[in-house]
């Protein structure tokens, strides 16, 4: 019976968690489910044992049924994907320290070039502003010119590098981040009307929520030529 089966499942096998580590009633475990006709396919899963330790784990599940068509049971496997885990998460780690050395080394050179650029320029104004005042202007224009070009490519490497730590925060902390990364120094007014997340959402939907804001919001810095901009969530 259903029942018993709940209870046999609860006592020997501990606390089940989906991806996003929400409780999973027993109720609804893949073989609870099968003992009511639900099939389950590669649902990925963290059990958390009677003894405290923790495995994850790929479900597949579905009903057995006689030859009349009745359910008289079930029948589960489990697949242990913690190695999997494991060796994913070394390779994303990897792959950040590389990208963060890469935009790194080149935020050091894009800044340095075009500070020590800024230098001379300005050495010139000095020079040139007692005899000509034309040529000290246009040595400063030109200092003007490449301060702005450093100052979009440094925007540009900090949000590359940002992109990490705005997946772990509150989704409108994110876009409140994001928003003040584009137009601080610009005169666009900026009013935010953004709500805290009444629920965890997935990574996925948090990822793409943030790239939508991150588009529009470009899209509107390059191309708008707007005085304010409001951003709701």
């Amino acid at each position: 019976p259903e029942g018993q089966s709940l209870d046999f499942v609860q006592s020997i096998w501990g606390e089940l968690l989906d991806v996003n580590g929400a409780h999973i009633a027993a109720e609804d475990w893949p073989l609870m489910r099968a003992l009511r006709g639900q099939y389950t396919n590669g649902k990925e899963c963290r059990l958390i044992n009677v003894g405290g330790s923790c495995s994850d784990l790929v479900f597949n599940a579905c009903p057995i049924h006689d030859v009349s068509g009745e359910i008289v049971g079930a029948v589960a496997t489990l697949t242990d994907i913690a190695h999997q885990k494991h060796a994913e998460w070394r390779l994303r780690e990897e792959l950040l320290e590389k990208q963060r050395t890469n935009m790194a080394a080149d935020i050091h050179d894009t800044v340095s070039q075009s500070l020590t650029a800024i230098v001379l320029q300005l050495r010139a104004v000095e020079i040139e502003m007692p005899r000509s005042a034309e040529m000290a202007q246009r040595h400063l224009r030109s200092a003007q010119d490449v301060a702005q070009d450093s100052l979009r490519e440094t925007r540009r490497s900090i949000w590359m590098l940002s992109q990490e730590s705005l997946q772990e925060q509150d989704l409108a902390q994110a876009l409140s981040l994001l928003a003040q990364q584009f137009f601080t120094a610009t005169p666009v007014k900026l009013k935010l009307s953004l709500q805290q997340e009444p629920q965890s959402l997935s990574p996925d939907a948090r990822r793409e929520l943030i790239r939508i804001g991150r588009e529009a919001l470009a899209n509107v810095l390059k191309h708008a030529k707007a005085t304010k901009v409001r951003l709701v969530l």
